[in-house]
């Protein structure tokens, strides 16, 4: 990889990423919203949480790329919550499958 990477770059690593992982947290969030065991409250934070961290993490991108080097902790930041909230959507979602009644 070379960088900085120039501007029809990067829109191509944007638009292939926040396709590809919205469509990963669109199915997520689905099976949040079946979770029978998670109040109504979580549901919606966990549900929209990870679009909200997505526009963050792609702007701080653009930002760390455009305006100043400092925004990485911003990337840094919005990733970790990110990962934090896909692995809290994941052992709900696992945990309501190990628990369904036969």
């Amino acid at each position: 990889m070379q960088f900085p990477k120039s501007f029809a770059e990067m829109l191509t690593i944007t638009h292939t990423h926040l396709l590809s992982m919205a469509v990963i947290f669109v199915i997520s969030g689905i099976g949040i919203a079946l979770c029978e065991r998670v109040t109504e409250r979580r549901k919606r934070w966990l549900i929209a949480e990870p679009f909200g961290a997505l526009l963050v993490s792609f702007s701080a991108m653009w930002l760390m790329r455009y305006v100043d080097a400092h925004f990485s902790w911003l990337l840094e930041a919005s990733s970790a919550v990110l990962a934090m909230t896909f692995y809290l959507q994941s052992y709900l979602i696992l945990r309501e499958l190990r628990d369904e009644p036969t």
